[in-house]
């Protein structure tokens, strides 16, 4: 027999949910470094090439040292060196300067010295996105 209207609204909605496209609730897993080696051993160019680093604020700045260093990045030893405040004016100018830190190293130096001089500042978490190809490192740092 005949469907009803309100049988075929149904089925239309029912149809149409089933098509929409499905998103992982979770999100995805960080690579792991030897993969990353792997994944990365063919470029010739690194996702963080000629960028630097400092960081604030994180306990694990081990790791993410070898993060940085992995994907192409440079930490920086010390930012409050006078001698190195030329070349840090030159990598903010050319966009190649980030400093990254955990969420509650807001009244620290280095989040302070990064705010004052318009260095852009990045959550710790960042390196693990850009490792994980969540997250693109080429956007637009103005």
């Amino acid at each position: 027999g005949k469907k009803s209207g309100i049988d075929s609204v149904k089925l239309n909605r029912v149809q149409r949910s089933s098509s929409r496209r499905r998103y992982p609730t979770q999100p995805t897993k960080p690579v792991d470094s030897s993969l990353a080696r792997v994944l990365f051993a063919d470029s010739k160019r690194y996702p963080l090439d000629g960028m630097k680093f400092f960081i604030s604020g994180t306990e694990n700045t081990n790791k993410l040292t070898e993060s940085i260093k992995l994907l192409g990045g440079e930490v920086l030893a010390d930012v409050f060196d006078t001698a190195e405040l030329k070349k840090l004016e030159e990598l903010k100018r050319r966009q190649k300067l980030i400093f990254l830190s955990g969420p509650l190293s807001y009244k620290k130096p280095k989040y302070l010295f990064a705010g004052a001089f318009g260095i852009p500042m990045f959550h710790t978490n960042w390196i693990l996105a850009v490792k994980s190809g969540v997250m693109d490192p080429d956007l637009q740092l103005r």
